[in-house]
């Protein structure tokens, strides 16, 4: 049964958007039984048309956050449809692919809309986009360099790494077996695997593999 993804991209470019769906067709179809309805909007005016008459929720919109001219006056900015976009379809992961990537502008989206998809355009390649795409289609959540490192000192605003962290790293970095952990760590095997996914979390890992590496880049162990 081929599975049918519905994507919405809003961006002023035409050549853009060509560019977007030409990775997504040129790559994707590696993946069997997959197939894109691609839709796209060069206005906000164009996209709040499409989700007003919308009968289909979208598996994915990707929204450009440069418009040059908004003639929508119930839109200050492209920001402001994400965020009907949010409560119109609060299931649809949102992508960000901005040309800005400033630190005050990349903290403020992250604040308005927690999109589930952040990329800078000056960092990201065709396999980049698609890799995004592929990660936010599974339910997961994907974003640039840039903006990782910027959520990174978010997060560590928020969660300081005490010694106990550092000794859970260590042990998983000589090689320790996560069941073998409450013999080094002085924790319950819940407490230290609620400690190990927050790390996880802060570092943007999905196994101990990465999670040592992101470590030792950031000088933990």
């Amino acid at each position: 049964m081929i599975k049918k993804y519905r994507i919405l991209i809003i961006e002023d470019h035409q050549l853009i958007i060509e560019g977007y769906k030409t990775a997504l067709n040129n790559i994707f179809p590696n993946i069997k039984n997959t197939k894109f309805i691609i839709q796209s909007s060069r206005s906000i005016n164009n996209a709040e048309i499409k989700l007003e008459k919308l009968t289909l929720p979208y598996d994915l919109i990707i929204l450009d956050l440069n418009f040059p001219n908004i003639e929508n006056m119930k839109f200050m900015s492209s920001e402001d449809l994400g965020n009907k976009i949010r409560k119109k379809l609060p299931n649809t992961p949102i992508m960000i692919i901005t040309a800005n990537g400033s630190r005050y502008r990349i903290n403020s989206i992250m604040e308005s809309l927690n999109p589930e998809g952040y990329l800078i355009k000056s960092e990201i390649t065709p396999s980049d986009f698609v890799n995004a795409v592929h990660s936010l289609l599974k339910g997961k959540c994907h974003y640039g360099k840039s903006v990782s490192k910027i959520l990174k000192k978010r997060i560590l605003k928020y969660y300081e790494i005490d010694s106990t962290d550092i000794l859970i790293m260590q042990e998983i970095c000589n090689g320790t077996k996560s069941k073998n952990l409450t013999k080094y760590i002085p924790l319950s095997k819940s407490g230290i695997e609620k400690r190990k996914r927050k790390l996880m979390e802060l570092f943007n890992s999905e196994n101990d593999r990465e999670l040592i590496m992101y470590a030792k880049k950031e000088g933990f162990i």
